[in-house]
């Protein structure tokens, strides 16, 4: 991709967690070598380093690699979080959408950015075309995750998310946003008029503390009749609140921009 520049090394070993990863029985060092195009040192090297770090275990006899602890760790808390927090989501998700004629969208944080993780649509036929991994604006809906994150989180994220000239003009500044982020907090949820479209979002929390997700809504603004509005936010406060852990309030001190 012009303008980039990608360290081969760890292309090589992302490729061979790839290649790994596919594998229940382990991959022997002549396989990945030769499969990857790699001379066997190159190779050893590379899995030797992978073992170090856990990503991958050495199994014998024979000699083979298996993906280590780290990615099944990786691996376990993604099930996990499908398990207890997208599968229960999506009924929530589909009543919403055909309630409110509205589209509803389930999304977790991961690796610095919002992905969104579940669409319902208003049209049945459309209803499973988003179940892919793809990242939201960090300034639409997606902004309610700030409202949640640690200091030290919530400064990474706005160094790589930046106010761009389209978010800057609405929301104003950071300071702007962080005032929002502190009625977030005390609030439960989310709402507001983009560029014409009605958002409305609120966290689903885990221990109290974080938001392991967020489920959110939208729709036209011109499409809302009377009360709409209120009704969307209402059942999106409810949906999060059912989804979330019931095992500590949230404490705002705990957060950045906290009152």
């Amino acid at each position: 991709m012009p303008g980039y520049e990608y360290v081969h090394s760890v292309l090589r070993a992302l490729d061979i967690l790839a290649v790994v990863g596919s594998s229940d029985r382990g991959v022997p060092l002549h396989y990945l070598a030769r499969g990857l195009d790699l001379n066997l040192k190159t190779a050893h090297s590379l899995v030797r380093t992978l073992v170090h770090r856990g990503f991958l275990e050495k199994t014998s006899p024979p000699p083979r690699y298996r993906l280590g602890p780290v990615m099944s760790a990786l691996r376990e808390r993604e099930g996990q979080w499908v398990q207890e927090v997208l599968m229960p989501a999506i009924p929530w998700c589909i009543r919403m959408s055909r309630r409110m004629r509205a589209q509803v969208m389930l999304s977790g944080y991961m690796g610095g950015k919002v992905l969104g993780r579940f669409t319902s649509r208003v049209k049945e036929s459309e209803l499973l075309t988003d179940t892919c991994l793809f990242p939201m604006p960090a300034y639409g809906s997606a902004v309610a995750y700030q409202a949640f994150m640690q200091e030290p989180d919530l400064a990474d994220y706005r160094a790589t998310h930046r106010l761009g000239e389209s978010s800057l003009e609405y929301w104003g500044s950071v300071e702007l946003v962080d005032r929002l982020l502190v009625r977030v907090r005390a609030e439960g949820h989310l709402a507001f008029v983009m560029s014409g479209v009605f958002r409305a979002a609120a966290p689903i929390l885990g221990g109290g503390k974080t938001a392991r997700a967020m489920i959110s809504l939208t729709k036209p603004f011109h499409e809302l009749g009377s009360g709409d509005a209120q009704e969307c936010i209402d059942l999106i406060r409810q949906a999060a609140n059912e989804l979330s852990f019931k095992t500590s309030p949230v404490q705002p001190e705990n957060f950045i921009g906290a009152v």
